[in-house]
């Protein structure tokens, strides 16, 4: 929106836990909004048209209140798969490591694979031909998305940033600038939320589309997460979103498996559980989205050493946080781990020495059901039988024959 400045909603947060308890949520509510002119109520902006704050505290209260039943403390922590504490830590990490690589080659992204997918993620918004004018990014790549958002998109008005992380918000606040602006000089409003993928603090049916690249995948309630995020878009709202899937870092499994087993005779989670292929269609369909498409890409990265990947694994917050993970890996495992990665996983290309790893990319399309979008037609209103129809295509080929 032309002549708005930014809004910095210091949302909800996850406060610290141990591995083996519950999350317990407190709440800072301060809403400003920063520009030329100083301060001002974020009132005045978007954000609370958008924004919620109050009523993902309320949500998060009840929970805390339920969570005082034994029983349903007990069934909760069995389903728990991720440490949302540690996933945080991690993106905190990620906000050091991406913005010291900004100010090493500030002529490049932070970094290149989140960089890359980024891009292929929004050439899908770019094959749809209508406007989205409050967008909602949504964790994992944000600083790429929103990079991208505004130099790319000529219809873009509000940009909803949310993480886990305050740390990352501040570093997209800075990759952005105080002035932020589409590739046509119109100022963009972009509002900054600390809040949880599992705790969506944005209003029902307040937003044209949410993005997440890579931010999915870290969440315990991936269905309740994807039903929150419909219930934020508009009828007809569109929900885009890419994940790792379960054959990402297939050599590095291997790898940690064989060392494991010659080291010290049992094998144990190295790599965080990750949704696979036909996992994809029943989550968009168990979060009510219509017209659900999903496609696969497999990017194959070459590092000069196994060392090299788990610093670009922290560089991109991917680093294990299975709340079942070893906390340490004993020296004899890693050397050995290191060793079998390099002999039975080296790059293609001969002429240089190093590594290859995979990376699946699962990507999510689904909408918001709107009356204007096409459906099938009810179960038995067909006027002709399959076996007629072919029955007539056999008649046609023996006629074209003779």
């Amino acid at each position: 929106m032309r002549g708005r400045g930014r809004a910095l909603v210091n949302g909800w947060f996850v406060a610290r836990t141990s591995q083996l308890s519950l999350p317990s949520v407190s709440f800072a509510m301060a809403a400003t909004a920063t520009g030329r002119r100083g301060a001002v109520d974020a009132g005045t902006s978007s954000a609370s048209s958008i924004v919620d704050v109050k009523r993902a505290e309320a949500r998060a209260n009840a929970r805390s209140e339920a969570l005082r039943d034994g029983q349903i403390a007990e069934r909760v922590r069995a389903m728990m798969v991720f440490d949302r504490n540690l996933v945080k830590a991690h993106r905190d990490r990620a906000a050091f490591l991406q913005e010291r690589a900004l100010k090493t080659r500030p002529e490049q992204p932070p970094d290149a694979l989140l960089d890359e997918l980024a891009r292929r993620l929004l050439d899908r918004l770019r094959d749809i031909k209508r406007d989205f004018k409050r967008i909602v990014v949504l964790g994992g790549a944000c600083e790429a998305i929103t990079r991208r958002l505004l130099a790319e998109r000529k219809d873009v008005e509000t940009i909803v940033v949310v993480d886990l992380s305050k740390d990352m918000l501040d570093f997209v606040q800075r990759s952005v600038k105080d002035t932020p602006q589409r590739s046509d000089g119109t100022r963009v409003e972009v509002i900054y939320v600390q809040g949880d993928e599992e705790n969506l603090p944005i209003k029902e049916q307040s937003v044209d589309a949410i993005v997440s690249c890579l931010g999915m995948h870290w969440v315990n309630d991936l269905p309740g997460a994807m039903s929150s995020a419909r219930n934020a878009l508009v009828p007809d709202g569109l929900f885009l979103s890419c994940i790792f899937g379960g054959n990402t870092l297939q050599e590095l499994r291997v790898a940690c498996a064989l060392a494991e087993t010659e080291q010290e005779g049992g094998v144990s989670a190295r790599v965080s559980p990750l949704a696979h292929v036909r996992d994809c269609g029943s989550l968009l369909g168990q979060a009510e989205l219509s017209l659900p498409a999903v496609d696969v890409d497999i990017v194959t990265m070459g590092y000069s050493s196994p060392t090299e990947l788990v610093d670009h694994l922290r560089t991109m917050a991917e680093t294990n946080a299975g709340i079942n993970r070893r906390p340490f890996l004993p020296r004899g495992t890693a050397i050995a781990a290191t060793t079998m990665y390099e002999k039975s996983f080296p790059l293609s290309d001969s002429d240089n020495q190093g590594i290859e790893a995979t990376y699946e990319v699962l990507y999510m399309t689904g909408w918001r059901a709107h009356a204007s979008q096409q459906a099938a037609m009810a179960r038995g209103s067909a006027t002709v039988s399959l076996s007629d129809l072919q029955k007539h295509l056999d008649g046609k080929d023996s006629q074209a024959k003779s």
